[in-house]
């Protein structure tokens, strides 16, 4: 392929461009009218490169199009062929790669049987090559080894908590016959207590009983003789206001005339005035 096929040529070469920049550096920067004839000449030299830059990339442009078109219907031709065989070869290669790998299942299949782990399916273990099947195994002892800790842990989780069980209905019963033999005990001991009491009970009964029967006769006694003595008072008391109210009588006092006396007492004596007159001050 010929490498310079294509070539590329502005208006300036890289000479020119070199002394021109050269010239406007040199020029007087404090002249204005100096300034804007360099500046007119850069703008135009620079706008002559990148209008026939653009033109050059334009071409390559279409160029490029042309080509990837041209390469696209080429390759639409041969790559589908390409690929078939590619996946028969990939599939044949995978059939070999099986095959092989069949001839190691039973050895495989007997190492994970020893383990207490769910067990893949053939085509699990066919789908692993060598490193991963490595990786799947140690994988697999390591779940095996859990297990067995685990089922270990629970074996002496289960022994000590029938132990604990065991030792505490053993204390329970203990406890219990402890307690029914203090029951039994303190049964005995409130049964004599009980039988101590009655007794007591029944002499303190017998006693209130005589001591109420006393008091029943004392208290009918001295009632008896408080009605008598009441009877001789009230007696008294009858045969005093007799002769109280003859005393009254004999001295003129009646229901008539009373309003005329005074009745005055002084320790047990009565005294019976005559009012004669009443004289009001003024």
């Amino acid at each position: 392929m010929e490498t310079n096929k294509f070539i590329v040529e502005f208006d300036y070469n890289k000479e020119q461009l070199l002394k021109i920049k050269e010239e406007t550096s040199l020029i007087d920067k404090s002249n204005v009218l100096e300034i804007e004839e360099a500046v007119k000449k850069l703008v135009k030299v620079r706008r002559a490169i990148q209008t026939k830059g653009k033109d050059y990339r334009d071409e390559a442009n279409a160029f490029n199009k042309m080509v990837i078109s041209k390469e696209k219907e080429y390759v639409e031709i041969i790559e589908p062929v390409e690929l078939e065989l590619k996946d028969l070869l990939e599939a044949e290669k995978q059939r070999q790669v099986i095959e092989a790998r069949k001839e190691l299942l039973p050895m495989k299949l007997q190492q994970l049987s020893v383990l207490k782990v769910k067990m893949p399916t053939e085509n699990e273990i066919l789908s692993l090559d060598d490193t991963q099947w490595i990786e799947f195994y140690n994988q697999k002892f390591a779940e095996h080894n859990n297990i067995i800790a685990e089922e270990e842990r629970k074996v002496k989780e289960e022994a000590e908590r029938i132990e604990r069980e065991a030792k505490i209905k053993a204390d329970a019963e203990a406890k219990a016959e402890i307690e029914k033999a203090e029951l039994l005990k303190k049964a005995e001991a409130d049964k004599i207590k009980a039988v101590e009491q009655a007794q007591k009970d029944a002499e303190l009964k017998a006693l209130k009983e005589k001591q109420e029967a006393e008091d029943k006769i004392k208290k009918e006694q001295a009632e008896k003789e408080a009605k008598e003595k009441a009877e001789q008072e009230e007696q008294k008391k009858l045969e005093a206001n007799k002769k109280y109210n003859t005393w009254l009588a004999d001295n003129g006092w009646t229901e008539e005339t009373k309003t005329d006396f005074v009745i005055e007492k002084v320790g047990n004596k009565v005294r019976l005035s005559k009012i004669l007159s009443i004289y009001t001050l003024e």
